[in-house]
């Protein structure tokens, strides 16, 4: 890892209170320097914060040179555009890539490069060689960056259907249940309209039977009130 990278990882576990032997992955040391930079919670960040970050950890005279070259990748411009998360991990990966590279450069100065695609030596100190180096690392970081994000959104969207399929199933089992329920109500209702017809009758018959009663009274009656006078007609 490069030196500004290395007194970066230090220092931040140092302020997280690593235990010992405990180390952080380059993905979590990216994200803890977004969110450090991302104050606001935005989402993004700008290359001038993410490098007065650098500068406050690391302190001004660490990585000089290699700040120079982050400020240049970060804000290549001089626009200070602001930086989502996934552009921010693409710029720092093909910075420390390219910082590690410089460094083992560095180690083995008398160990030139070949370039395979166009079958050239170059010298690690070419400027306009670095800088098609470091573009290429750039790309190839933010294809690694997508194809990532595409896994994510395919596994994303295997969870959805998924759960469009839990929902169909619940959806037609609701519907019979529905089903089955109005056609218990249907039942209901009709058993509730014989059973009404049913009271009708009864009070029809019960009716019909006071009236019977009534006049099987008025009957008695007038035999009670004519059997006496026969009987006296006959004694005289």
């Amino acid at each position: 890892m490069c030196p500004a990278v290395s007194s970066l990882a230090h220092s931040e576990e140092q302020g997280e209170g690593f235990q010992e032997g405990a180390r952080l992955t380059k993905a979590e040391l990216l994200d803890i320097t977004f969110e450090a930079c991302d104050v606001m919670a935005t989402g993004q960040v700008r290359g001038s914060d993410v490098l007065r970050y650098l500068r406050s950890v690391i302190g001004q005279s660490s990585g000089h040179e290699e700040l120079v070259l982050l400020q240049s990748m970060l804000d290549p411009q001089g626009a200070d555009p602001a930086l989502n998360r996934l552009r921010f991990h693409s710029v720092m990966n093909a910075w420390i890539q390219h910082c590690n590279q410089q460094r083992d450069s560095s180690q083995n100065p008398a160990e030139p490069v070949r370039d395979t695609a166009q079958g050239a030596e170059f010298s690690p100190s070419d400027p306009e060689t670095d800088d098609s180096r470091s573009e290429l690392q750039l790309l190839q970081c933010e294809l690694a960056e997508v194809k990532h994000v595409c896994q994510k959104l395919r596994d994303q969207n295997a969870v959805l259907m998924r759960a469009v399929a839990h929902g169909d199933d619940l959806n037609l089992q609701l519907t019979m249940e529905m089903t089955e329920l109005r056609t218990k109500l249907a039942s209901a209702q009709l058993a509730a309209v014989r059973a009404q017809s049913l009271a009708e009758e009864l009070d029809e018959v019960r009716q019909a039977l006071r009236e019977s009663q009534d006049q099987e009274r008025v009957s008695h009656a007038a035999i009670s009130s004519l059997v006496p006078s026969t009987f006296a007609a006959n004694l005289n």
